[in-house]
């Protein structure tokens, strides 16, 4: 990953490039991003489970570290979709430096994602939200869709825009490919992750468990769910999320009106000082 994918990523979409080469470019850009998941997503989405098992099998439950896990997860949820969602993929607050590199230290490790692929993604969902364009939609792809190590990402469905629906889609991810601090975390967000471990591990190898891995659990599990709000017959009539995933539980009305105030624009419109864009 980094500014080698990422203009890679550009060319492509623009569509610069004879046709064979721009075909080739594709393939590429899509070989990029899946090799990078596949070194994240798959082991932390179906490993961690297991090793969570495991160990509580293994040694005794400390039900106050369990809760405090719990309460972790909840903020890294709740910052990961502050950051993640409101702040890069919809624009509604502009913060410092120090604060997105904060939301992406955290989204980074409990989306198991760095913030460009994430956003990017999420900015395709909206732009082509219920159709096969759709890389979020369950509908189309899914229990696929459920787990991110196998939904398709922004690059996957890239073959299907038209030309003109790929210049938007550069122009609304053009704050994203531009800025040093999220291609600092696209390309590094593996070692920070395992740095985070480490330091958990020197202070007891319990803290891992009740600190990485039940907050993780805990974050991706917000995210399946999230996507089955989509699934046809739910379509928001069941509320999977409230009320241990706040700012995404009040979803009927986000396609519509992404930067209307709900719980979590407010707020961070709030804590920020600032008007929302979209």
């Amino acid at each position: 990953m980094g500014k080698g994918y990422i203009h890679r990523t550009i060319k492509a979409i623009l569509g610069r490039r004879e046709a064979e080469n721009e075909a080739t470019e594709s393939k590429t850009m899509k070989h990029s991003f899946v090799r990078n998941r596949l070194k994240t997503m798959g082991l932390i989405q179906m490993a961690l489970p297991i090793f969570l098992v495991s160990y509580f099998i293994v040694f005794p439950i400390n039900w106050l570290l369990v809760i405090a896990g719990l309460l972790t997860g909840f903020l890294f949820w709740t910052i990961t979709m502050a950051g993640f969602h409101r702040v890069l993929s919809h624009n509604i607050v502009k913060t410092n430096n120090y604060i997105k590199a904060f939301y992406c230290f955290i989204g980074s490790m409990a989306a198991a994602s760095p913030p460009i692929a994430w956003a990017a993604t999420h900015i395709m969902h909206h732009n082509h939200f219920g159709t096969d364009k759709d890389p979020q939609n369950p509908n189309v792809y899914g229990w696929k869709t459920m787990l991110f190590y196998f939904a398709p990402s922004f690059a996957e469905v890239m073959d299907k825009l038209t030309i003109t629906e790929k210049k938007k889609f550069l122009l609304n991810i053009k704050h994203l490919i531009r800025d040093p601090i999220l291609l600092f975390f696209e390309k590094n967000y593996l070692v920070i992750t395992l740095m985070y471990i480490i330091l958990l591990s020197i202070i007891h190898p319990s803290m891992v468990i009740y600190f990485y891995v039940i907050p993780v659990i805990y974050t991706l599990l917000g995210h399946s769910l999230l996507v089955g709000q989509h699934i046809e017959g739910i379509d928001n009539k069941i509320n999977l999320m409230y009320p241990f995933y706040y700012g995404e539980h009040g979803h009927d009305y986000h396609h519509e009106a992404p930067g209307g105030p709900d719980g979590l624009n407010t707020l961070l419109r709030k804590a920020f000082r600032a008007n929302g864009r979209r």
